[in-house]
């Protein structure tokens, strides 16, 4: 049987890719390390004082095929103050971004969950020393925060595999 050849713009679009994707990855780490190393920093923020404005409870719907999935989760903004200057947030962490809360099959145990944070309810909010307008109210590392650095290192190698396999296999 005889070999197929590809095509030189499908070689040169492989390679790109592989490069693309190998560079991809470097970033990736790279932003990963940062993030990680930030949500370490935030266990040492200072904590100002803040007080709950809304809890929203929010539906997620995901198709997965013919497969609807819906999960709830809940939603926080805060206002808090530093240095007499007042802001407003809905960070909840690093890595979770606004989301306050894991994902429930069921709408009623997002609402249990929202029901531990009543309206005007008041909170500790980790805000960043050099930037009091970027706040959370959970410092530190989660699931979230490796995602960046764990992508990082499945598109590297995959990247530089596939970059090296085309320049062994060139186009005749």
């Amino acid at each position: 049987m005889a070999q197929q050849q590809i095509q030189p713009w499908q070689y040169w679009a492989s390679l790109g890719f592989g490069a693309f994707t190998a560079v991809g990855g470097v970033a990736l780490i790279l932003f990963g390390i940062y993030f990680i190393r930030e949500a370490l920093a935030s266990k040492s923020w200072p904590v100002a004082n803040g007080e709950i404005q809304a809890v929203q409870v929010i539906r997620d719907v995901d198709r997965d095929g013919g497969k609807t999935i819906v999960r709830h989760y809940i939603r926080i903004n805060y206002d808090y103050e530093v240095e007499g200057i007042s802001y407003t947030g809905d960070r909840y962490s690093l890595g979770d971004g606004s989301t306050a809360s894991k994902r429930f099959k069921e709408r009623s145990e997002a609402i249990a969950e929202k029901n531990k944070y009543p309206l005007g309810s008041e909170i500790d909010v980790y805000y960043k020393p050099t930037e009091p307008s970027f706040a959370i109210l959970k410092p530190g590392t989660n699931f979230g925060t490796f995602v960046p650095i764990v992508l990082g290192v499945l598109f590297l190698p995959s990247g530089i595999a596939l970059f090296v396999f085309m320049l062994k296999y060139p186009p005749q």
